[in-house]
């Protein structure tokens, strides 16, 4: 529930509690703004979890790492890149079966064009994000930067480092898994 239905839950109920004939003091008003609030949270908890059963959502519903395809995907996928899945898989393993990592994944395959960097990156969020195995083509949790199509030679460097370290905060921040 977003914040303006919140806000006009709270200031109808309050609206037609004064509308009635009797008088309230400010402490019935009090009792009945901390009731409309509490309520209102509990809605939008519920209509939250609600809305995550058909909205990409940052929980295990929708971010369910399949190791066991992930692995499948990448060894029968990848040629001549045997150490580069060893690497990739141990990271993701450590990552996704620590309940509580201290800090985000993030991984940043760098190489000449057409040796699968992206080709890699995308075996990954098909075999995590169950929003990307029903066919979407973008997830709200992934982020692809192309050097060539993300970075400038006219920008100034320490602007695009700038840019790519709040791209990278803001979609951890996003999902903090």
């Amino acid at each position: 529930m977003t914040r303006l239905w919140k806000k006009l839950l709270v200031v109808s109920t309050i609206f037609a509690a004064l509308d009635t004939s009797s008088a309230i003091d400010c402490e019935d008003l009090a009792k009945l703004f901390i009731a409309t609030t509490i309520s209102g949270v509990a809605i939008a908890a519920i209509g939250h979890r609600i809305g995550c059963l058909w909205i990409e959502c940052c929980n295990d519903n929708w971010i369910k790492p399949d190791m066991e395809a992930m692995w499948k995907d990448l060894y029968s996928k990848v040629f001549g890149q045997d150490h580069a899945v060893d690497l990739v898989l141990k990271a993701l393993s450590a990552h996704y079966n620590n309940p509580n990592p201290d800090r985000a994944l993030v991984l940043s395959f760098q190489g000449d064009t057409g040796i699968g960097k992206n080709f890699v990156s995308n075996i990954i969020a098909n075999n995590t994000y169950r929003y990307l195995k029903q066919g979407n083509s973008k997830s709200a949790y992934v982020l692809t930067l192309v050097g060539h199509t993300d970075f400038s030679n006219h920008v100034p460097l320490e602007h695009q480092r700038e840019m790519l370290k709040n791209e990278i905060v803001a979609r951890a921040r996003s999902c903090e898994r």
